[in-house]
């Protein structure tokens, strides 16, 4: 686990970030995400990979050793389904010309989401961190504002879910998820 320390700056962050507008308030709640995943010893260095899958490598890691209750408890959220179910849908929106599509990754992601939030936990959730890192990449490259309409119905969900993860992994958490 992080240190109090950390946990206390963390869980601080994240009241404040539930607080900002969604712009501000998704990008500061998935930077508390990346901290505890950083300072985790159970998520490994990863010393083979980018620096970018590495990040990535760290969250799933962090992310798969919630309890099986959380993990359904935020896939229950209704912002999840609110991501989900876009119009149009959030696989096929392109907000500026330079913006790259990874419309089979997203695709392939809701896809998860949807048929295995029940059955598979973490097969889902991961997918859902592969959908919000997506977000995040679009946010902090410069296809995301803070007043665009369409990014609005995007990043509101996508904040309440940041922050509800990363709340989550402050928590501890079992060794196993066999016993639930």
């Amino acid at each position: 686990m992080p240190s109090i320390d950390l946990i206390d700056q963390v869980r601080g962050e994240l009241e404040a970030a539930a607080r900002l507008d969604p712009y501000t308030g998704f990008e500061q709640a998935y930077v508390c995400l990346v901290k505890l995943s950083l300072n985790r010893p159970d998520t490994e260095d990863f010393k083979y990979r980018s620096p970018a899958s590495k990040e990535a490598r760290r969250l799933h890691t962090m992310v798969a050793k919630l309890l099986l209750a959380q993990m359904k408890e935020i896939l229950s959220l209704p912002q999840v389904d609110e991501l989900l179910t876009l119009d149009p849908p959030l696989e096929a929106y392109c907000s500026h010309e330079k913006e790259e599509m990874n419309e089979a990754d997203v695709q392939q992601a809701i896809a998860t989401i949807r048929s295995k939030r029940n059955s598979s936990s973490e097969d889902a959730l991961e997918s859902l961190l592969l959908i919000l890192k997506n977000i995040r990449n679009k946010r902090e490259h410069g296809f995301k504002s803070a007043k665009g309409p369409r990014d609005q119905e995007i990043l509101t969900p996508a904040q309440v879910i940041v922050v509800a993860l990363a709340k989550a992994c402050l928590t501890p958490r079992q060794p196993s998820r066999g016993a639930e």
